[in-house]
């Protein structure tokens, strides 16, 4: 049953198994093996999901008492709050992503239209090592403010390398 938490690839997969080891222990009859199992796979999923199964865990913990079958109640809150929060994270990041790469791009259009193709093509590789929206912006400036595509070129250059 512990190389199986230990092996668990997902949050169903947990549910699974406290499912089968609270059906087990209720056969056994051993209150303190509740409690032991419980900080153990308390452990686990403090381990595998980082400090978001620590907060969890304390969170839920505040919401129910000492009986295994709040731990499959819990083990399905994880799952259920853990994919909630990997779903609203990958959300933000693809945003944040978009966000980036929409800049990047209206940046390269503008050091068409001001220096042309030629520069704009020697900009990708710049633009490309640039996560920073700030910093993007300073590239940005720079097509405004810079007089020669050698300017502007080595403008952008010095803004990737900070």
């Amino acid at each position: 049953m512990i190389a199986k938490f230990e092996q668990a690839q997902s949050p169903e997969e947990v549910d699974e198994l406290v499912a089968l080891l609270a059906d087990w222990l209720e056969r056994v009859g051993e209150p303190n093996l509740v409690e032991r199992f419980r900080a153990w796979i308390t452990l686990v999923v403090a381990q595998r999901f980082g400090s978001a199964g620590l907060e969890l865990e304390l969170k839920l913990r505040k919401e129910e008492e000492g009986k295994m079958t709040t731990l499959i109640e819990r083990s399905r809150k994880w799952g259920e709050e853990l994919n909630r929060q990997w779903l609203e994270k990958g959300i933000t990041q693809g945003i944040e992503r978009g966000r980036v790469e929409g800049e990047r791009e209206l940046v390269q259009r503008l050091a068409v239209r001001r220096f042309g193709q030629d520069s704009a093509e020697q900009l990708v590789p710049v633009l490309e090592a640039i996560s920073d929206p700030e910093r993007i912006a300073a590239v940005a400036d720079a097509v405004l403010e810079c007089e020669t595509a050698e300017e502007f070129m080595a403008r952008a250059t010095e803004v990737a390398g900070e």
